[in-house]
């Protein structure tokens, strides 16, 4: 039975004990508990990956777009001798800032929302125990490489469109103000 009754329970129980079997009701209760938690991991998991393959393409779309409107720029700067390194290496640290800025303002903002959750559902209690207890087996190595992932591919999804634009000679940059 996947989600057996009080009744049903009791039933299985006394056909266990009536067999010399020994059912635990708690054991079942855990099992279909776990097997719920999981089911919700998995589709909060592939909701997170949704967003976040959604927010790169937001962020390519928009660097994309910003980098257009600046080519004329790129390219005067180009012309004046600044080299496509020293422009990647300038645009790469800013799109690694931003990013990094984007990740903790994130966490600063769910840190606030557990906090709220846990003053509306736990009133009067100790706000840092409780968080602590709330966390205390939360996959901090897993979220870690989830973290680094976004950062690594939101500094790329940030950085990529400017090989396009660094690639062409300086005069077509200028000249491309459409």
């Amino acid at each position: 039975l996947p989600n057996p009754t009080r009744e049903e329970a009791l039933e299985i129980k006394r056909l266990g004990l009536h067999h010399d079997f020994l059912v635990n009701e708690l054991h079942l209760l855990k099992q279909r508990l776990y097997s719920k938690g999981f089911q919700t991991s998995l589709i909060v998991g592939l909701v997170g990956a949704a967003l976040l393959i959604i927010a790169l393409q937001i962020q390519t779309t928009s660097t994309k777009g910003l980098l257009e409107t600046e080519r004329s720029r790129i390219g005067i700067l180009q012309s004046i001798g600044i080299r496509a390194a020293e422009y990647r290496r300038a645009y790469f640290i800013d799109a690694l800032k931003r990013i990094v800025l984007s990740v903790l303002m994130t966490h600063l903002a769910l840190v606030m929302v557990i906090g709220l959750y846990l003053l509306l559902t736990h009133p009067g209690s100790d706000l840092l125990l409780e968080m602590q207890i709330s966390l205390s087996d939360y996959p901090y190595g897993i979220h870690g490489l989830i973290v680094l992932a976004f950062i690594v591919l939101g500094t790329a999804a940030a950085f990529m469109p400017l090989g396009n634009i660094l690639q062409r000679q300086p005069v077509e940059n200028i000249r491309s103000l459409k």
